[in-house]
């Protein structure tokens, strides 16, 4: 299945990065192959929804991405879990991977958003800028 022509990028104003598009495949066996290949692994899963975590955010940033596919709905949902460090002088515990000229996170947000367009290669999804 291809995705769709014209992804809806919530490029967020929030603490995540959301992005939604169509698949009519089954993602789940692209999703499990990426996650190895990049180190993430499997949090939590429930109906229709998986999360992946890289790194413990102890001493930088650990990579968060959530995939959930309703029929041919596919939603990826990606951010930075900001370290302990960061939380103590005010910063958000959540960042969003975008590229949006803040420097804060901007090496584990870098990294996390080159996994993030590996996996929407794989899954014939948008990539991020």
């Amino acid at each position: 299945g291809q995705a769709n022509e014209t992804p809806d990028r919530n490029v967020s104003m929030s603490d995540t990065t959301i992005i939604d598009f169509t698949s009519e495949r089954e993602i789940w066996p692209e999703v499990e192959a990426w996650a190895k290949a990049a180190g993430y692994s499997l949090q939590q899963e429930d109906s229709g929804t998986r999360l992946y975590r890289r790194g413990s955010g102890a001493m930088s940033g650990a990579r968060v991405v959530s995939v959930s596919q309703i029929g041919e709905d596919v939603r990826l949902e990606a951010w930075v879990q900001s370290w302990a460090a960061v939380r103590l002088i005010g910063n958000p515990t959540k960042m969003p991977i975008d590229s949006d000229g803040d420097l804060r996170g901007v090496f584990p947000r870098r990294r996390t958003r080159a996994d993030v367009n590996d996996l929407m290669v794989r899954l014939g999804g948008p990539t991020l800028e």
